[in-house]
């Protein structure tokens, strides 16, 4: 099995199996598998993994399992399940500690800095190849210089002041942690990639206005899709919940 569909799956069971918790211990999941800065100042040092398992909502749930589908398959596809695995896993620990350091005070959880770490990786080793994301295909390269813009922007503002849930100091960190140590397996291909999304960045300034019409429809039927999804994992947690616990 791929490590990308293992990841998918693992990613999913955990989902279903914390929400079919009933209280208190779905809040003190929470509690002692989030990551925070005071989490790691107080030695709770392996929540900068467990972190990563656990997904707020479903909607954060699928967004995030959809990413590492579309973007997973293209980076295991060039590096191998072993080096897929490990730049995963660097864009999720760098992604924690740039969350705790930028963001002092409430816990995180979730895959975000991981997956932003394999977008990354996948900008730089096939920036060309044509995904189906938002419906429409559109290049990795593409989607990944308008992703890349958008978390600069808010992360921006959130260090002005900006309150939000959304963690984008986590996906800053995972891209550039990602990105980075991908350049340092690949250095070549790497180089070759960052000459395509040059060539990416300047079609984008003629054809954003096309490009954000596709987007705009496909996240429509993305939002669609989330709420079935969303529907089927609660009811599969509250029928886990039933028979388990009463």
């Amino acid at each position: 099995m791929k490590a990308t569909k293992f990841l998918i799956i693992l990613n999913t069971l955990i989902f279903i199996s914390v929400f079919a918790l009933p209280e208190p211990l779905f809040s003190q999941t929470f509690e002692i598998f989030s990551v925070s800065s005071a989490s790691l100042l107080n030695g709770s040092f392996w929540t900068i993994i467990t972190a990563m398992f656990l997904h707020a909502s479903a909607s954060h749930l699928f967004f995030n399992m959809l990413g590492l589908h579309y973007f997973g398959n293209v980076v295991e596809e060039k590096l191998g399940s072993k080096s897929f695995l490990l730049v995963y896993f660097a864009g999720g620990v760098i992604g924690d500690l740039f969350y705790c350091f930028f963001t002092p005070g409430p816990s995180a959880v979730g895959a975000s800095g991981a997956i932003f770490g394999i977008l990354g990786a996948a900008m730089l080793l096939n920036p060309s190849k044509s995904i189906d994301l938002y419906i429409f295909p559109l290049p990795v390269g593409i989607i990944g210089i308008l992703y890349t813009l958008i978390q600069i922007t808010f992360f921006t503002l959130q260090l002005e002041g900006l309150r939000t849930v959304v963690g984008y100091s986590a996906h800053i960190g995972g891209l550039a942690g990602g990105s980075t140590l991908t350049f340092l397996m690949k250095p070549f291909k790497s180089i070759r990639g960052v000459i395509w999304l040059m060539i990416f960045a300047i079609m984008l300034v003629y054809l954003y206005p096309y490009i954000s019409i596709i987007i705009g429809i496909g996240g429509f039927i993305l939002n669609i899709i989330d709420s079935v999804v969303g529907f089927v994992l609660y009811g599969l947690a509250g029928a886990v919940k039933y028979l388990v616990f009463g």
